[in-house]
């Protein structure tokens, strides 16, 4: 057989299998010792003499050229090259374009890591080192197709590959500030992972973690070994391109490495939680609050109001605490809040922050709140609750601040217009737009405001509940004074209904403070009040014109001023008042009941019922007066209201009630009156040295006349000539005197409702006190031991007397003593001194017309005595005259043919002839004032 050579292809083979079987033992060690693969290592670069060698040199004489070199780690792109060209000797190719997808370097293990870098190495044409790229994309999501995956970066670029790993290095941009550059270096033997990027006119790019609508450009980034992420130059943009947050730098360092999806997902806050330990920090700070919630680092916090945020650093750390060092929020025109630091935490379902050294600034009212510390925690309903304890509330005085307050004030004055106008809808009480559910509670508080108040004001305590922009309760309570809250304490809380309309209101008040407000508000009645409390609570029904009420007020050591209450200062030691009010503003009545009406050491309980009160009301009062002490009643009198008693002693006990109706529409025919009570069993001791009642049973008792503090000259009484006792009075000049003053003398005890009614009748018809309503009894005390100042202390003093006398003079003996002391004239007093002044006469000669004239002059007796002095009547005297003899004719003290008779007859005085009409021409022509009888 004949021997055939071996071809050189066959000889080739041959060789090829014998150095696959030679190096099969080598893989199998390698395995079993867990090396990595030879086809992941980069190769050394060696001098050989084998064929593979020989082939390598061969290859080198040559260009070589490959359109595309994509290489992927565990499934997913890692490096992809196109226009790949190697001229031959060189060991630098070039590339057209490259991409690299930046999240493969953080999320791959590190073994297909080094894996993929080995089989880009190994894909480049044979002893590259390093590759120049004209066109660079670094990719920034996993995904290739993904929008706004990356950024091309037009310029110049290198990939370097060796044994010890890879480097990205590129650079674009103008030459300058505006030069952009970026390098990315992965150690295979240490597996460091370094990657720099720095831009500084980076453009914005649209991020997976931030909220839609948003963008983010970052001027600076280095990530170190997975564990350290260095941002500079953030800056975050809305949909309208606008710059809502700038932060000057951020930094995360973490013990581990990072989360293999972290950095691909931009550092979400889910991802950061999965790690054992981690911090991070923002440094120069600014922009919109609201914008930090757009953040992953920040989504813990939830929805963050709009409002302006400035912040020296911001500490994150594993715990989900948050720590802003030198925070400052502002809502620009209305409040700033400025905190040396601000922490957050999570607590639960909830949230809590805490600020030290806090300041709030209210820009509207020019208020200023500052606190050692306050702390807000966030609950899972999204309620804010505020704490502060030993604040200090400040408003500065500025145009902003008066133009606040002036604008409150008009709105307050024009809410209490409408409620008198009848209108009684609830105010609403709403907040800022926008303002968050809160529940406010601030203690221990002290607050100043300059120039206006002069008192501090201390223990400032604010409980408020916001909900759904409206305040839905509120509480404010204070204290001023230097000791013992003697100045002020005060107290109002606030609450709404469901739409957030006042239907609640309680103001507590009490201190000098409010006296003198009080005194201000009563200048020139109120001369002094010590103290002062005022409570009051006030309910407004929703959606019913309905009003409810509870007050109460004490005054302590007023002294009231008044020419209608006494010629004197007085001074109340103790005046309290409870009442509880209903309005109804569909019927227009208003309901007030007064359980407790105090003075000093008694009390008294009252009722008014008003209807029609807001047009012409009517009345209806009720007070009733239980058994007490008379002792103390006279105790209870404020000081200065009773000068001529001051020394009287009473013992006993008394009681009364009274009723009182009145319609204004119709005053004389509504108006109603009724008294009683029991005064029997209150007995007068003494009612002083100046008032010795019992004197006038004396038969020498004489009063000297004084008026307005001069002495008269003359003297009235059963003591001196003038006096006539009442059996020298003939009947019907007697009649006159009763009829024409005090018709039921004999039968009542001094005092009589009707003529009270007559006076209260003239009181609201003519707006003054036109009719006194006195008793003869009354009149007689007036002149014998008080004075004619119409005063509602003489008026006190007077029935005090009256009572007395009641009980220890008879009754013929007052009216004896009133005919004899009364005025008849100037310088007349006594009945015996006006008949011989005007009809020389003694009194038991007087005629019933002369009688009738000397009675009707008690009202008015200086006119009176100028009709004398003219010699004859005018007609208003004629007409008075006249209606004095017909109430002597109703009583049936003449006949009617006397009465008919002194019709035709003209009164003459003796001794006076009647001046004609020119010389009486300049002499007073008026009606004569009424009497107490003639209404």
């Amino acid at each position: 057989m004949e021997k055939k050579k071996l071809s050189a292809t066959t000889l080739y083979f041959i060789v090829l299998c014998a150095t696959v079987a030679a190096a099969i033992p080598v893989v199998i060690y390698l395995i079993l010792n867990q090396e990595s693969l030879p086809s992941r290592q980069i190769p050394a670069r060696q001098e050989s003499s084998d064929p593979a060698r020989d082939l390598e040199k061969l290859s080198k004489r040559v260009d070589l050229h490959r359109e595309q070199l994509s290489v992927r780690v565990d499934g997913r792109p890692f490096v992809s090259l196109e226009g790949i060209k190697k001229s031959a000797g060189e060991e630098r190719a070039t590339a057209r374009l490259a991409r690299v997808w930046l999240p493969s370097f953080f999320y791959a293990k590190r073994t297909f890591l080094d894996d993929g870098i080995a089989h880009l190495f190994l894909g480049l044409p044979s002893g590259t080192s390093g590759v120049a790229i004209e066109n660079l994309e670094l990719m920034l999501s996993r995904a290739p197709d993904a929008a706004y995956a990356g950024l091309q970066f037009v310029g110049s670029g290198e990939l370097s590959l060796d044994e010890s790993g890879m480097k990205v290095e590129a650079g674009w941009g103008p030459p300058g500030e505006g030069q952009c550059a970026a390098e990315l270096i992965r150690t295979s033997r240490s597996g460091l992972l370094f990657l720099k990027y720095s831009c500084p006119s980076a453009i914005p790019m649209r991020a997976g973690f931030l909220a839609p609508g948003y963008s983010l450009s970052v001027q600076s980034l280095t990530i170190t070994s997975n564990s350290y992420v260095e941002l500079g130059g953030i800056t975050v943009t809305d949909a309208q391109d606008e710059t809502v947050l700038e932060i000057g730098k951020f930094s995360l360092v973490t013990k581990g490495e990072f989360p293999a999806d972290m950095l691909a997902e931009g550092i979400a806050y889910e991802e950061l939680n999965r790690l054992d330990g981690w911090e991070a920090s923002l440094e120069r700070v600014k922009g919109d609050l609201s914008a930090l919630s757009k953040l992953p680092l920040f989504r813990p916090l939830g929805t963050l109001p709009s409002a302006e945020l400035t912040a020296d650093r911001i500490e994150a750390g594993a715990s989900g605490a948050l720590r802003f060092l030198n925070m400052n929020l502002r809502k620009k025109g209305q409040w700033k809040l400025q905190a040396i630091l601000a922490a957050f935490s999570p607590t639960g379902k909830g949230r809590l922050f805490s600020l030290d050294k806090p300041t709030f600034t209210d820009d509207e009212f020019g208020l200023e709140i500052t606190a050692p510390a306050a702390a807000v925690e966030l609950d899972q309903y999204n309620t804010y609750h505020v704490r502060l304890d030993g604040y200090t509330v400040r408003v500065a005085p500025g145009p902003l601040a008066a133009a606040g307050l002036l604008q409150k004030g008009a709105a307050i004055r024009a809410q209490i217009a409408r409620i008198k106008a009848g209108n009684l809808e609830p105010v609403s009480l709403g907040l800022p737009e926008g303002f968050p559910d809160m529940r406010l509670e601030a203690v221990n508080g002290d607050f100043s405001f300059p120039m206006v108040l002069d008192v501090p004001v201390t223990g400032l305590t604010v409980r408020a509940t916001a909900t759904g922009g409206q305040l839905e309760e509120g509480q404010v309570r204070l204290c001023s004074g230097k000791r013992a809250c003697t100045d002020l304490e005060a107290s109002v809380a606030v609450g709404t209904d469901a739409v957030g309309r006042v239907s609640h209101l309680d103001v507590d008040l009490a201190g000098t403070v409010v006296a003198r407000q009080l005194t201000k508000r009563f200048k020139g009645v109120f001369k002094n009040l010590d103290r002062a409390g005022v409570n009051c609570s006030l309910d407004i029904p929703s959606g019913q014109k309905q009003l409810k009420a509870t007050c109460k007020a004490s005054l302590y050591g007023l002294t009231v001023e008044h020419k209608k209450l006494a010629l004197v200062p007085i001074h109340f030691p103790l005046l309290r008042v409870e009442a509880d009010v209903a309005a109804d503003l569909d019927e227009r009545k208003l309901d007030i009941s007064m359980p407790k009406l105090q003075m000093g050491e008694v009390y008294a309980r009252a009722a008014l019922d008003i209807s029609e009160f807001l047009t012409v009301p009517a009345f209806r009062l009720t007070v009733d007066f239980p058994e007490q002490s008379c002792s103390a009643l006279l105790r209870s009198v404020p000081h200065g209201f009773t000068p001529h008693l001051s020394d009287a002693r009473v013992e006993g006990v008394l009681w009364f009630g009274l009723n009182f109706e009145v319609d204004l529409r119709d005053v004389r025919r509504s108006i109603k009156l009724s008294i009683d009570g029991d005064l029997d069993k209150c007995r007068a001791l003494t009612l002083g040295p100046d008032i010795n009642v019992e004197e006038l049973n004396y038969p020498d008792y004489v009063h000297r006349v004084v008026v307005a503090g001069e002495d008269l000259g003359v003297d009235v009484g059963p003591g001196t000539d003038y006096y006539i006792p009442l059996l020298q009075v003939p009947q019907a000049v007697q009649a006159a005197a009763y009829g024409t003053e005090d018709l039921a003398f004999f039968r009542h005890r001094g005092f009589r409702t009707g003529l009270i009614r007559r006076a209260l009748i003239l009181l609201f018809e003519r707006g003054y006190f036109a009719y006194g309503g006195s008793t003869i009894s009354q009149q007689l005390v007036k002149n014998l031991f008080l004075n004619r100042r119409k005063t509602l202390s003489r008026k006190f003093e007077e029935a005090i007397i009256v009572w007395h006398m009641e009980k220890v003079v008879p009754k013929k003996r007052i009216f004896e003593l009133y005919l004899n002391c009364i005025e008849y004239g100037p310088k007349i007093w006594g009945i015996a001194r006006a008949s011989r002044t005007y009809f020389a006469k003694h009194p038991t000669q007087l005629t019933t017309m002369e009688g009738a004239f000397l009675m009707g002059l008690k009202p008015d007796p200086a006119y009176g005595y100028l009709q004398y002095r003219r010699g004859g009547l005018n007609k208003h005297w004629r007409k008075n005259l006249d209606r004095v003899l017909k109430r002597l004719l109703d009583m049936g003290a003449i006949s009617r043919e006397y009465y008919d008779t002194a019709m035709r007859t003209r009164l003459r005085f003796k001794g006076r002839k009647e001046k004609g009409a020119a010389e009486g021409a300049a002499e007073e022509d008026r009606p004569v004032r009424e009497g107490q009888e003639a209404f």
